[in-house]
């Protein structure tokens, strides 16, 4: 996929645009199981944002439950 960019310098120009690599994806994947044990025991038990395994599902049904005990 190109994208035509046409600025008020009147430069046309194509340049493609970024797709990630599965080499990318790959070192992503394993800086993240390496750092994921050394900084999920910091977060508090009431943090559900960008965590595995939680999500704004899980945050909402605990606030449920909070309503319901009163």
């Amino acid at each position: 996929m190109e994208l035509e960019v046409n600025e008020s310098y009147q430069i046309r120009e194509k340049r493609k645009l970024g797709i990630q690599t599965v080499t990318d994806r790959g070192i992503q994947q394993v800086i993240a199981q390496v750092l994921t044990p050394m900084y999920e025991p910091q977060f508090e038990d009431t943090s559900y944002g960008f965590r595995s395994k939680r999500s704004a599902h899980n945050a909402i049904r605990k606030c449920q439950e909070y309503l319901n005990e009163g």
